[in-house]
């Protein structure tokens, strides 16, 4: 038997950006935001398999799985967990020892990216000389091992993709400067901007053409936006005084618009109102 549709009601079907989602938090308490910016969920990341020390945390882009960066007493480091939010479920995921960080998810679910040093106890950016942290990518839906993405000097941090490639990262020499790059599996590694620039925690806009980074120097805090294809333009679109935690900047679905963490407060860029910044939560 075939089904028929109305044409319009097809085209809306396809047409129709599915939802995102976004975590912001400190220590055990998260909030959820999803592509209107609206608060549509509140977290404490208790679990009776999960650690207490929480470090850091992720959402997935349907909202459904949170990866949790905390403290494993009998590790003695920082492990890497994946929560199935509706099932319930904890699993260990990442490498089975060393440190782990700043994990990400793909938009299209299937990849997990994050920092890590095999016998390292971080922080990172935090060690001694020559002790780098590389980034790591590992396919959730078939349960592989993880690989890692890079090799070379400097502590590679966080990172964005939506599809598992190219990954757009944070790479940071470990003497205060950091800098934007596109690791592209057939192109190598693409510079969009240099370590002076101290750019860190990337997200692509949903058409791809721009970034949204963080720039700390000191107390100084800056949202910058970079073109994504090209180094050298960028704009800034907020300067304040930086509070604790991580700034995990992201465009708000399809909009320009950006919302990010500064301390507890949640705040959102509206850039068809001149950039005005408003708070539109908190994560406790």
């Amino acid at each position: 038997m075939t089904l028929a549709f109305p044409l319009a009601v097809a085209l809306a079907l396809v047409a129709t950006p599915a939802t995102e989602h976004y975590a912001f938090g400190a220590e055990r308490d998260w909030v959820v935001l999803d592509s209107s910016g609206a608060i549509v969920r509140r977290l404490a990341v208790v679990h009776p398999a999960l650690p207490e020390d929480v470090r850091d945390a992720a959402v997935s882009r349907d909202g459904k799985r949170l990866a949790v960066a905390a403290f494993s007493p009998a590790a003695e480091n920082v492990m890497l967990y994946l929560w199935d939010l509706e099932a319930g479920s904890v699993v260990q995921v990442g490498e089975k020892q060393g440190f782990h960080a700043a994990p990400s998810f793909s938009a299209d679910g299937k990849w997990l990216t994050f920092a890590h040093h095999a016998t390292l106890g971080g922080p990172v950016g935090m060690h001694e000389a020559r002790e780098y942290a590389q980034l790591y990518r590992q396919e959730l839906e078939e349960g592989a091992p993880a690989e890692a993405l890079t090799s070379n000097d400097g502590c590679h941090m966080e990172s964005f993709s939506r599809s598992g490639a190219p990954v757009y990262l944070a790479h940071a020499d470990c003497k205060g400067g950091r800098r934007i790059e596109v690791l592209r599996e057939d192109a190598g590694v693409t510079l969009l901007s240099d370590f002076v620039d101290r750019h860190g925690e990337p997200s692509l806009s949903a058409d791809g053409r721009w970034l949204v980074v963080s720039k700390v120097v000191g107390d100084s805090l800056e949202i910058v936006e970079l073109n994504a294809s090209e180094a050298g333009k960028r704009e800034t679109l907020w300067k304040g005084t930086r509070k604790e935690f991580r700034i995990r900047p992201r465009y708000l679905g399809a909009s320009r618009d950006v919302v990010f963490q500064n301390g507890l407060a949640i705040i959102r860029i509206l850039r068809k109102s001149g950039n005005e910044a408003v708070v539109v939560g908190r994560v406790r």
